[in-house]
């Protein structure tokens, strides 16, 4: 079992990203065997998910990252999702995807807004076989299968997009991303 020492977090942590209430940092953990990402600098990195410094407290919103840090927990031990390695409250400790995700890689100009319709010739937005596409597709397909077949009740993702399928070191997909989820009334996952 690995224990941090999280002393020195502040310094050896940087703000990724920001999601609509919760941001991203990447924590450098180099001196941690025990991490197994590895940021693109050869440094070993986790990721720690908070909320936003800018937004309010509010109890729903404790709920949905409750409800993201569960559902990933429950389902981390497949290779189709993001791990989590401890979460509390409003904090999430996980598996950093330095590698960008799917969206990204898909549409490099930028996804959101760009019309993908080739009107004569076909324009092909990224380089990517069909192998490949194929695969990612395969990938994709098996996670949602994951959470659709849960053994403790039906989970929907409720915000499946290209973004929410990270790369891993070896260029497969993972899923993430789990606060919007929907838990089927039979599925014991979220009771207290």
């Amino acid at each position: 079992m690995t224990v941090w020492n999280f002393s020195n977090l502040i310094n050896s942590c940087s703000l990724k990203s920001h999601g609509g209430y919760r941001s991203v940092f990447i924590v450098d953990m180099d001196d941690d065997e025990g991490v197994t990402s590895v940021n693109s600098d050869g440094t070993r990195v986790i990721i720690y998910k908070s909320i936003r410094f800018d937004v309010k407290y509010q109890t729903n919103k404790y709920e949905t990252m409750r409800k993201d840090s569960l559902v990933a927990e429950k389902l981390s031990s497949s290779p189709m999702i993001v791990d989590v390695y401890g979460f509390c409250a409003l904090g999430h400790l996980g598996e950093a995807m330095p590698n960008g995700d799917l969206e990204d890689a898909s549409v490099p100009t930028g996804g959101e807004g760009v019309e993908l319709e080739d009107s004569e010739d076909l324009d092909p937005q990224n380089n990517f076989t069909a192998e490949q596409k194929l695969q990612f597709a395969l990938e994709m397909a098996k996670s949602i299968s994951l959470l659709h077949s849960y053994s403790g009740g039906v989970i929907v993702h409720d915000d499946i997009q290209l973004s929410q399928f990270l790369f891993t070191a070896d260029g497969h997909l993972k899923l993430n991303d789990f606060n919007r989820c929907v838990v089927s009334a039979v599925c014991s996952l979220l009771r207290y």
